[in-house]
């Protein structure tokens, strides 16, 4: 049976919550981010919307419906959703960067991925 509304609330979710998790990293380490902090946000949603997107999808294509799912099953398959959607961004902007690089966005994938995904437990 499709839950409509849970798939809906799971999707909208990590749409509009997971590049906003994605960008915390980024403000804590900005020395000046009570000046530059929207503007942190700002990018983060124009780099993030898409892989959050892309979890989103990859989420709920996952998530069997949270009546059978396991405990904490959400973070993990909400972890792994993340993962998979900023690797299109670690190949494209990783290639050439760092080894540092591409463990920190995957990082930042898995944990806003987790986050998203229990968040978006009904």
């Amino acid at each position: 049976m499709f839950f409509a509304h849970t798939k809906h609330r799971a999707f909208i979710t990590f749409t509009f919550l997971g590049p906003l998790v994605g960008a915390v990293p980024f403000l804590l380490i900005t020395p000046s981010a009570y000046k530059e902090g929207f503007i942190v946000i700002i990018f983060a949603y124009l780099i993030g919307i898409i892989p959050a997107f892309l979890a989103g999808l990859v989420f709920n294509s996952l998530m069997p419906s949270y009546a059978q799912s396991k405990r904490h099953q959400e973070i993990h398959i909400g972890a792994l959703s993340g993962l998979l959607a900023v690797l299109p961004i670690i190949v494209i902007f990783g290639i050439t960067k760092s080894l540092m690089l591409l463990i920190v966005i995957a990082l930042i994938g898995v944990i806003s991925g987790g986050i998203c995904g229990h968040a978006s437990k009904p």
